[in-house]
């Protein structure tokens, strides 16, 4: 009720007034934002606050907070199943540096990767969200879209690659009855055997089939298998 409010009110105020007292004024000037955001619902406080900071400088009035920005907005966006190893890069570099250059927290929940698609739940505030968007759908389109760079989901001229495995580590790429080398499969996109005809010599020889997102991928998540077993 009213008699709390304006308990509330004299208690800021010696706050406030003692603040002022051993800090200055341009402690409370730069503290005051932050109680107009944590106490919106009580107006008349950080109002009877700003008699105790005068105008600024030509006049110079309180900065005020953009709560939009302060409120935790979430968006999922959905990403075909095999882009998803390109989206997280290797050792998940991408979406960490997404995360660092916008300020949104970002995960990659998989669990209708057998449905074609993973869904990225993106949160943070207004701001970051969309500007985390942008730059995921801007990584989707580039690995779609871009002819000169031999992207594209539905490219004819698929290529297969090679790359050379140690024959001691060729059980982690395939994984128990194989699960591991499907799971590469489904994340790029592309498609992977491995040639054991030179496993004398130790080394056997993975073979990828795919668009060039795809490709690259499958390669990025087989390396981290890779760097795993050695660790």
């Amino acid at each position: 009720g009213k008699g709390r409010e304006s308990g509330l009110i004299d208690a800021v105020w010696c706050l406030a007034s003692s603040l002022v007292e051993h800090s200055g004024q341009d402690a409370l000037w730069r503290l005051l934002p932050t109680l107009q955001e944590t106490m919106h619902a009580h107006p008349d406080v950080v109002e009877s606050l700003k008699s105790l900071v005068p105008l600024r400088s030509g006049g110079a009035s309180l900065p005020l907070v953009d709560r939009s920005q302060h409120t935790q907005h979430t968006m999922d966006i959905q990403v075909p199943q095999h882009l998803v190893g390109w989206l997280l890069g290797g050792r998940g570099k991408t979406v960490q540096q997404i995360q660092d250059e916008t300020g949104a927290k970002i995960s990659i929940d998989q669990k209708t990767k057998d449905a074609g698609y993973s869904v990225v739940h993106v949160s943070g505030s207004m701001s970051a969200v969309q500007l985390a968007e942008r730059r995921i759908q801007s990584s989707i389109s580039l690995a779609n879209k871009d002819p000169k760079q031999g992207f594209g989901e539905f490219r004819q001229d698929t290529e297969t690659t090679e790359m050379e495995v140690q024959q001691r580590l060729v059980g982690w790429i395939l994984g128990k009855s194989g699960m591991v080398l499907k799971q590469i499969e489904l994340q790029s996109g592309a498609s992977v055997t491995i040639d054991q005809s030179t496993k004398e010599l130790g080394f056997s020889k993975c073979r990828i089939t795919g668009g060039f997102a795809q490709r690259v991928a499958a390669r990025r998540l087989i390396e981290e298998k890779l760097v795993e077993a050695d660790a």
